[in-house]
């Protein structure tokens, strides 16, 4: 007989989690100012430590993807990049000034279009039973070696056979035929090594190409050019959002912009868009509990959820979270761009702005743009049968 105490627990578990996120997600909006005390962290079940922006450490779920495949901004098609290449003195086809906080996050997301189609993962030459470039060039060169020491054997085989009936012009002149046909059969081969580079360059690409599209469903929103925030409303616009495409995973990442951040820690209106999404992620899942028909559900718990936020005042933060009997949130500390908005940056031809091709700006960027693609670890699933759960979760919760 089949053992339904731990399905019912870890249902159990799982109503838990979604109420007291409710009630977070609740008491949230109905705050007043920029930060949040300890003490209303610690009554709420709100728990936050620091992240290291470049390594992602201490954030047990997410890791940028690394910037060494990351473009270098000081050099990716620089006058195309909507920060750098934009005035603040006037918009444009608005009758209101888009904030600097636009152009940067069009940046990033520019950025992110860009490094979506890098081959990131490139498949290892081990795996794939290939050499790599540098041992077929030396393995070339080992050959025309070879060949040049073989020539040279022939033509003194030749001057040294007594047999040899040939003269020293005819001799000459078949080292030198000989030495052409060498020289074809070289070129054939060097040709025939590139164009199967050139081919296993393009098999890799297409299935990077799959790999980038199928790892994330990823929905893009409206651009909110005109994005005004209202005072003390704790106002956010979600322009790109990402979710896992692997049933074991349910990670979720997302881009806004935001009324305001905190310099120390993690702003009220920062903590209530990672609180959306992941509330939001619980939601699509008891919805499913109602309406699947396979025998056996998946269960998620923790829900990750990897925030990427741009506030008015030209900062940008990354935050991660993740339910875990409580809301643990891990925060970088806050990237500040505001210095690239001074006057200084208004006007003057692209080139003439010194901090365009400032190393602190692409080392910063750099960084933060990492994070574009987070690398989603380990996995967030456990099975439960689904006659448990539709008689446990039936018409109860209500949608956001």
């Amino acid at each position: 007989m089949t053992d339904l105490s731990i399905p019912e627990v870890l249902l159990r578990r799982f109503n838990h989690s979604y109420d007291h996120m409710k009630d977070i997600h609740a008491a949230l909006r109905k705050m007043e100012g920029a930060s949040i005390t300890d003490k209303t962290m610690e009554h709420l079940g709100i728990s936050v430590a620091e992240m290291d922006l470049k390594t992602g450490s201490e954030s047990p779920y997410f890791t940028p993807n690394g910037a060494e495949h990351v473009p270098d901004p000081t050099r990716e098609r620089i006058q195309e990049e909507p920060f750098v290449s934009r005035r603040w003195e006037r918009g444009f086809r608005s009758p209101r000034r888009p904030l600097p906080s636009y152009y940067l996050m069009s940046a990033f997301l520019y950025y992110q279009t860009a490094i979506k189609w890098l081959n990131r993962y490139l498949p290892k030459d081990e795996e794939d039973g290939k050499s790599t470039e540098g041992d077929e060039e030396m393995r070339e060169q080992k050959n025309d070696e070879n060949e040049r020491n073989g020539v040279q054997g022939v033509d003194e085989s030749s001057e040294e056979s007594e047999e040899d009936m040939c003269s020293e012009w005819d001799s000459d002149e078949e080292s030198d035929k000989e030495s052409e046909e060498h020289e074809e059969q070289r070129r054939k081969r060097q040709e025939e090594r590139w164009r199967q580079i050139a081919e296993r360059q393009r098999k890799t690409d297409e299935a990077e190409e799959a790999r980038m599209v199928y790892e994330w469903n990823v929905y893009h929103y409206p651009m909110p050019y005109d994005f005004e925030p209202r005072e003390n409303h704790h106002d956010f616009k979600i322009v790109r959002t990402g979710k896992r495409n692997n049933p074991l995973q349910c990670h979720q990442w997302a881009v806004a912009l935001i009324d305001e951040s905190d310099e120390n820690r993690p702003s009220i209106t920062e903590l209530l868009v990672l609180a959306t999404r992941m509330l939001k992620a619980m939601n699509s899942q008891k919805r499913l509990f109602g309406t699947s028909q396979d025998e056996n559900i998946q269960l998620h718990h923790l829900f990750p959820t990897t925030i990427v936020t741009f506030d008015d005042h030209t900062r940008a933060r990354v935050i991660s979270g993740y339910y875990d009997n409580g809301l643990k949130v891990h925060f970088t500390e806050s990237v500040d761009f505001e210095w690239c908005t001074t006057d200084k940056y208004d006007y003057g031809e692209l080139w003439d702005r010194e901090w365009v091709n400032d190393t602190w700006y692409g080392k910063l960027m750099s960084y933060l743009v990492a994070w574009a693609w987070p690398l989603a670890q380990m996995n967030t699933v456990q099975t439960l049968t689904l006659p448990i759960i539709s008689r446990n979760m039936e018409n109860e919760g209500n949608e956001l």
